[in-house]
């Protein structure tokens, strides 16, 4: 009995002093206080993601209609052909005019020309895995603007680059290929 008492007033303790401490900090966003966050001067850069996505999970930007065309190739192409040096993202317009919707992940691939062949850019962070998934928006024909955040991964310094991402129109597996530039003096 005594061992029992000895154990409910120690639990009593222990959850007081815990309850202590919670006040002590503050939460992000907590309601105990008002909450202060700095932004670095290269977090207010230009090129800073700040887009609100329709697939966030697989960056997709958004989605526009397109009239059904007699062409029925899917096709892949960046929205600039040349982008600054060490840009952060960069963004994908994936054309269907077919009547089928297309189906897409999250991964993509980015390769830079050496001059001879294509290869993997040096990595800005120790190491990327993505997991393929299945998403699909139910509608065709349509226009996709994906939004690949590349050199946030990789330093692109000037360079010709290509981005790869797979796709699946209807049984149909297929990966398209975007290149473009970086050079050091462009125009944002």
């Amino acid at each position: 009995m005594k061992t029992t008492i000895l154990f409910f007033a120690l639990a009593c303790a222990l959850c007081v002093s815990c309850n202590a401490k919670k006040g002590k900090g503050k939460v992000i966003g907590g309601a105990d206080g008002a909450t202060s966050i700095n932004v670095s001067d290269e977090e207010k850069r230009a090129d800073h993601d700040t887009v609100t996505y329709e697939l966030p999970e697989c960056r997709l930007v958004s989605t526009d209609s397109l009239v059904s065309a007699s062409d029925t190739a899917v096709a892949m192409e960046t929205a600039r052909k040349v982008y600054w040096e060490n840009v952060r993202v960069v963004d994908l317009v994936v054309t269907n005019p077919t009547d089928v919707p297309l189906s897409f992940g999250r991964s993509w691939r980015l390769q830079v020309w050496d001059g001879e062949k294509w290869g993997y850019p040096e990595l800005r962070v120790g190491g990327i895995v993505w997991e393929d998934d299945l998403f699909s928006v139910d509608k065709a024909p349509l226009r996709y603007c994906f939004r690949i955040a590349g050199g946030e991964y990789y330093l692109l310094p000037e360079g010709k680059y290509r981005l790869a991402k797979a796709f699946r129109l209807g049984e149909r597996k297929m990966v398209l290929s975007a290149d473009f530039e970086v050079k050091r003096e462009v125009s944002r």
